[in-house]
């Protein structure tokens, strides 16, 4: 299975601190996003939310469909049925990043 280390900020801790999901800023030249992961550890983790630093664990992706409260399917932008890959670090193992990094400013990103 292929390992993924990814570099970002804590946006929330779950699942009696167990589960993270992870912010990822990616920025390119004509726009910035926030890529959003899971993570999973075997512990509950000790790091508190907007922590930044290194995750690194088994990558895991899932396609999922968009779909509405009534099961019907949930329309992207262009009309077309939603759907999304839903990524996930197992095993995941933390390393405390730059402090001194800027956080990220998620008023001025356009979600991913």
């Amino acid at each position: 299975m292929a390992k993924l280390t990814v570099e970002g900020k804590v946006g929330r801790i779950f699942f009696a601190g167990k589960g993270v999901e992870i912010h990822e800023q990616i920025d390119t030249p004509t726009t910035s996003f926030i890529k959003k992961y899971t993570a999973w550890f075997y512990d509950p983790v000790s790091f508190k939310e907007n922590d930044y630093g290194t995750f690194t664990g088994r990558l895991k992706a899932t396609i999922e469909d968009w779909v509405n409260e009534d099961g019907t399917p949930k329309l992207d932008r262009e009309g077309k049925a939603g759907r999304s890959i839903k990524l996930e670090l197992n095993d995941t193992v933390f390393v405390s990043g730059n402090q001194t990094r800027e956080p990220i400013a998620f008023d001025d990103v356009t979600p991913f």
